[in-house]
């Protein structure tokens, strides 16, 4: 920002740093949309629009207030710098605060649950770079610079070039901490340095061709720049996902298609049909009264990656050795390359097969998407993207890490349309008994005296995830009634585990 701004009303200032700190958000959502497309996973980051338009508008309102923080800073620089430090805008200050939270969050996944030296090493070395750079680079620019309006451009354009090479950066971290194609990430890496650094030094004339005072940048224009690109990135990820969940392979083989549900977190004795007082589970019983019920069945595991691998290979944790570790270091231990799973001996078979799960656990790193034609695990919108992770706590809101029961079957019936005809395997997770819970609690359900939604999971709660999840499964038997093909489809309702409700 130039000096010129001291001759604006505050009204104007406001409004002029507010469209610029949603202009911020909104390259932020597309930097992450192009890593994503890039690296072939566009069913991660997808969000609604309220969400979308949300987080653009809270969060560019916090960033509309960084220019202060940043002038606040500046006084406290070394040296002696008569330059007013007006171009101290929400890119350089925003940058700063963004290698400190992320690189604190990257040290709860790395170092908590991968172990990784060379990933927490990056995303710690990042945020102290990007410190370094915020209190360093003032001083070199008014060493390169000595009149105040080529130090403004010099220093804006240093700042966006920090800023947007390095939410690419941190992203591709991510991918790195998630042990998938770390080599392939390390030199996206590579090639965003190199391409900042050439960057940085192209500015250097650009910010010396401007004699005397520069016109006002125009934040308008910023503004519509980055909402347009934003926005279409989001519609194009959207499409992107939907055309990557349709491109199954045909089958061939005749015979019935079946649908494995597994439902996360479901207790036996909360359903209806296995005799539980309140009727939380109607769709459910109905079914039950036409199919095999197996009243003495355990779980494998008690938590969801050994669990579901057991289903999968028919083997338990002992011999599959998935999630089969001390602590939470889970993702050191994915399902074993050598253990066949359901899905590769129905491949083997002719059968058609897709795999869909909204459980952080059922990401293709684990190895449970092994042998799945397509598999696609879509997760909530507070895993979604890193400027929705920061809205959460910010509004106090309550956004969901899984996608809904009712979401998923949309997307499995969107799925089975067009192969009614075909025999298919389906694998369809349901998260939603699973804490945080979102629904509104049971009627009928005695919440627990000490019960919560994260520490002790309320019984009231819990009883209506499971209202929610029957509402969506009955959805399902409609649909495939519908479809013509009810009868024949060979349908399994099963969980991973169960609850511990505050016994």
């Amino acid at each position: 920002m130039s000096s010129t701004l001291s001759s604006q009303t505050p009204t104007h200032r406001f409004v002029r740093a507010w469209l610029h700190g949603i202009a911020l958000t909104a390259w932020w959502f597309a930097i992450e949309s192009g890593v994503e497309l890039a690296w072939g996973s566009p069913e991660r980051g997808r969000i609604s629009l309220v969400t979308f338009l949300t987080s653009l508008a809270v969060l560019g309102l916090v960033a509309s207030w960084l220019p202060v923080a940043g002038r606040k800073i500046r006084r406290f620089l070394p040296g002696n710098n008569p330059w007013d430090g007006r171009c101290l805008d929400p890119w350089w200050a925003l940058a700063v605060a963004f290698s400190v939270i992320v690189a604190l969050r990257g040290h709860k996944l790395l170092l908590g649950r991968v172990g990784e030296i060379g990933a927490v090493a990056g995303a710690f070395g990042f945020g102290a770079t990007c410190i370094a750079l915020g209190l360093l680079l003032p001083q070199l620019v008014a060493r390169i610079k000595t009149d105040d309006e080529s130090r403004d451009r010099l220093l804006q354009a240093w700042t966006r070039i920090s800023f947007v090479a390095g939410i690419a950066f941190l992203k591709l971290e991510f991918h790195c901490a998630e042990l998938t194609d770390t080599p392939r990430a390390r030199s996206f890496q590579l090639f965003l340095l190199a391409a900042a650094i050439f960057a940085a030094l192209s500015s250097l004339p650009w910010a010396s061709r401007v004699p005397g005072r520069t016109r006002p940048s125009r934040p308008a224009l910023h503004f519509i720049a980055a909402l347009a690109v934003t926005c279409g990135l989001q519609l194009f990820q959207h499409r992107m996902a939907d055309a990557h969940l349709h491109a199954s392979p045909t089958s061939s083989r005749e015979g019935p298609p079946a649908i494995l549900v597994i439902v996360d977190t479901l207790r036996a004795d909360r359903l209806t049909n296995y005799g539980y007082p309140h009727p939380t589970s109607p769709n459910i019983a109905r079914f039950a009264e036409t199919a095999v019920q197996f009243e003495r069945t355990a779980s494998g595991a008690p938590w969801t990656l050994p669990a579901i691998a057991s289903i999968l290979t028919a083997r338990d944790v002992g011999h599959h050795g998935a999630g089969f570790n001390a602590g939470e270091e889970n993702l050191r231990n994915p399902l074993r390359a050598d253990i066949p799973t359901l899905a590769e001996v129905a491949g083997d078979a002719g059968i058609v097969t897709v795999g869909l799960g909204t459980n952080p656990y059922l990401r293709k790193l684990f190895g449970l998407s092994r042998g799945f034609d397509t598999y696609a695990c879509p997760l909530g919108e507070s895993r979604a993207r890193m400027p929705v992770e920061l809205l959460s706590p910010l509004l106090g809101v309550d956004l969901a890490p899984y996608a809904p029961a009712e979401d998923m079957v949309k997307r499995a019936l969107h799925w089975i349309a067009p192969r009614r005809d075909q025999q298919f395997l389906m694998m369809l997770h349901l998260m939603d008994p699973h804490t945080p819970y979102r629904s509104e609690p049971s009627p009928w359900t005695e919440p627990a005296p000490l019960g919560s939604n994260d520490e002790v999971p309320d019984p009231a709660l819990y009883d209506g995830e499971i209202e929610r999840v029957d509402r969506a499964l009955g959805q399902l038997f409609e649909g495939l009634e519908e479809l013509g093909i009810a009868d024949e489809t060979i349908v399994v309702i099963t969980a991973d585990h169960g609850e511990v409700l505050g016994e």
